[in-house]
């Protein structure tokens, strides 16, 4: 499998991280032997086994708070993705209790932390070649009711939420969408 993945024309769903869920149709690859993954590796080896371009849609879910580098990683997604590909990401907001309860946790993640990669980036002494454009990010709280108000203020306010509440009210995910900037 890997860099012998036929992409066909309009290339692949990549689901990084699948476990056992990952989706109809799409090729997995998991670091797991007991996982549903076509493609049994590590990601924090770089570079992946995937040709360039390969990835009309890749998801990270719950994945990218285990590597160890994420600029790298940024640059594998970008490096696999064909132009306007979407690349789904959900990993554990830092204020949750889970983003520093589990011990292969290396980073811990706020809602514009994928900002250092967008095509109009606020963060210019942090210049990288890999580029994509927002789609929509947001938090992801649980049901419980004491989450409403939080929500709520949160999507209104999402940097005083992080700044002042998040560890009051924690959120439970970030979910960030993006589209990759090719030329």
């Amino acid at each position: 499998m890997g860099e012998h993945v036929e992409s066909g024309s309009e290339g692949v769903l990549l689901e990084l991280g699948c476990g056992n869920a990952k989706t109809e149709g799409a090729i997995g690859a998991d670091i797991n032997l007991h996982s549903q993954a076509d493609l049994v590796c590590q990601l924090n080896r770089i570079p992946w086994p995937f040709r360039d371009r390969i990835c009309r849609e890749l998801r990270c879910f719950h994945v990218i708070e285990h590597l160890d580098d994420t600029f790298a990683v940024m640059a594998e997604i970008h490096r696999i993705c064909r132009p306007n590909a979407r690349v789904k990401i959900r990993c554990p907001h830092f204020s949750c209790l889970y983003s520093y309860r589990n011990p292969t946790h290396v980073h811990h993640f706020a809602l514009d932390t994928f900002d250092y990669w967008l095509a109009d980036s606020p963060h210019v002494n942090y210049p990288v070649a890999e580029r994509f454009r927002l789609i929509r990010k947001n938090f992801e709280f649980g049901r419980a009711l004491l989450s409403q108000p939080a929500r709520k203020f949160a999507e209104h306010f999402p940097h005083q939420y992080e700044k002042h509440f998040a560890f009051i009210f924690p959120c439970q995910h970030i979910y960030v969408e993006l589209e990759a900037v090719k030329h």
